[in-house]
């Protein structure tokens, strides 16, 4: 078979100049994605204000109870997971893992996003906690959002605390009893995922991990490049990367099937790569590698095993620590890191132009151009799940409820609506804007505003 066609034929048929409202479709099983994203939309919130879905409060939580477990049953049940037998009572999720065959007591388990996870259960009726897992990073640190996150159910809010991802481990001075898997959660295998460069190269990772790229915008012309088995995609300045799910690297410049050269061994859980070329990687400690060109040697250590997400164009490395806080630098090397933030930071992203954008704990937007702590505008309420920002300058931010808006240049108005609520993933670059929707379906299109998208892609969920 043809390298330069899909390994199916593409069903969808829509012209490739044709102008594409992206519009709401009926949902599917939940995903663990999806438990996150509906617990995220709720960050900020009190006990008895208007939840993200319209109503008030979270299941009886207006009663001025402490409602952690209120908060976790609501998630659960609005994403059509089985809630049979679950209370108010934080330890009715430890009973509900026991009843199911989901709780997870030993320490050699490690935690999922989606998972409930008790804390100072007594082994009988009570508990003082209970919160989700939303990530996991490569060393077991966990995030964790909690209803009634305070002292006072009336005033506490919805908000994150993290640590140690282990039955044993203390997190916000609480000991973990036990990780709960619910009952209905679909989780794929992978999570389909895209990417594009600066040349307008695209790249798809599909949910049985096998890669697509292609250039330009049109439904046609995508070239197969992998087998499955590949868990995240990055391309820049004509750059390809993949990661497979073992954690080895391999890097290419061209598209097509073969051309792929192996650059470290199986302990990488990141990827990074820059218009300027510069490939960025991120260990399975926390420690963050760099260097030049396609090949095995030539990698350079970073920084202490201290990481947790990395992002680098036109020369700038950024770096977000596990303490939340964010650090750049120009080149490559150990030194010459700048801190840029305090520990508050979710998500980060940097373009060739020198424009970082990122997302606070709250949900919060801040830009910049050019490194250093100081001179962040804030760009928009707390209201979104995630960035991204192309060399051209061009601003993509997703919502809480699945909405992107893009705009250019550094400050707080100038957002363009780009599409209905049914976004789970953005990407920019070149000024070309790629969005994954809710089914799996990828569009693409040149320029900001709400119409011009072009359909690419059957669903690769």
């Amino acid at each position: 078979m043809s390298r330069t066609v899909l390994k199916r034929m593409l069903t969808a048929v829509l012209a490739a100049t044709a102008a594409v409202t992206i519009v709401a479709t009926p949902a599917s099983a939940a995903t663990a994605q999806d438990v996150v994203g509906l617990a995220k939309a709720n960050l900020g919130k009190h006990y008895c204000e208007t939840n993200s879905l319209g109503t008030r409060g979270y299941e009886s939580s207006c009663s001025g109870e402490a409602w952690c477990a209120d908060f976790l049953k609501w998630v659960w049940r609005n994403e059509g997971l089985n809630v049979d037998g679950l209370s108010p009572a934080a330890s009715s999720f430890y009973q509900y893992g026991r009843r199911n065959g989901t709780l997870h007591a030993d320490a050699g388990y490690v935690p999922q996003p989606g998972d409930a996870v008790v804390f100072n259960f007594d082994g009988n009726d009570y508990a003082d906690h209970v919160g989700m897992v939303t990530t996991v990073d490569a060393d077991r640190r966990i995030q964790v959002i909690n209803g009634n996150f305070g002292d006072n159910p009336t005033t506490s809010t919805v908000a994150y605390s993290s640590g140690y991802g282990q039955v044993g481990a203390i997190i916000a001075g609480q000991r973990i009893s036990g990780f709960i898997t619910p009952v209905g959660l679909t989780t794929p295998a992978v999570s389909s995922s895209i990417a594009v460069g600066s040349d307008g190269l695209q790249m798809v990772l599909t949910g049985n991990g096998t890669v697509l790229a292609k250039k330009g915008v049109g439904l046609y012309g995508w070239t197969v490049e992998t087998d499955p088995g590949v868990q995240k995609v990055a391309t820049n300045g004509g750059v390809q990367m993949i990661l497979l799910k073992d954690g080895t690297v391999l890097a290419k410049n061209s598209v097509g099937l073969y051309g792929w050269t192996v650059e470290t061994d199986a302990v990488v859980s990141d990827i990074a790569v820059g218009s300027d070329g510069t490939q960025m990687i991120l260990d399975r400690s926390g420690t963050v590698s760099a260097k030049k060109g396609i090949g095995l040697y030539g990698w350079t250590a970073e920084t202490d095993a201290v990481v947790k997400q990395i992002a680098t164009d036109g020369g700038v490395q950024v770096i977000l620590d596990k303490s939340g806080t964010v650090l750049a630098k120009n080149g490559i090397g150990l030194y010459g890191w700048t801190v840029e933030s305090d520990a508050v930071v979710a998500d980060i992203a940097v373009a060739a132009d020198g424009t970082q954008m990122i997302l606070d704990n709250s949900g919060t937007v801040s830009a910049k151009n050019g490194i250093g702590l100081y001179g962040w505008t804030v760009e928009t309420d707390a209201v979104v799940s995630d960035i991204a920002v192309g060399s051209d300058g061009t601003q993509m931010i997703l919502d809480r409820t699945g909405t992107v808006s893009a705009k250019q240049g550094v400050g707080l108005y100038g957002w363009t609506v780009e599409t209905d609520a049914v976004v789970q993933k953005i990407a920019t670059n070149g000024g070309v804007q790629v969005v994954l929707d809710r089914n799996g379906t990828v569009l693409a299109k040149n320029g900001i505003g709400l119409y011009g998208w072009t359909v690419e892609s059957d669903p690769i969920a």
